[in-house]
């Protein structure tokens, strides 16, 4: 099964082309040190909320996942469980009918 991390890829190149382009703009801007460290430290909170809502979405996608490959999973297993079944089955009648030809 191959895997495709496109979209994690795509999720961390978002976030930090979005936090050097608010680190960029802020620098440029004409304001005091103390506004700028403000606003840096209240870009920096935001950037941490949507990167935590973004994580519990991957997380929640992950787990529906993993629960679709669990089911299919358990579903493959009593198939195969079932076949052996048959399987044994099947190999007995045919050793019984060997036993009486041979004996009969």
């Amino acid at each position: 099964m191959a895997t495709d991390n496109s979209g994690a890829n795509f999720l961390v190149g978002f976030f930090v082309g979005a936090a050097m382009g608010v680190m960029g703009a802020l620098l440029l801007a004409p304001k005091s040190g103390r506004e700028l460290r403000e606003e840096l430290v209240d870009e920096g909170r935001k950037l941490r909320d949507r990167a935590v809502d973004e994580g519990r979405r991957a997380a929640e996608r992950t787990e529906a996942v993993a629960g679709e490959i669990r089911q299919r999973g358990e579903a493959a297993f009593q198939k195969g469980r079932e076949g052996i079944v048959e399987t044994k089955d099947t190999a007995r009648k045919a050793a019984k009918g060997v036993k009486e030809v041979l004996q009969g």
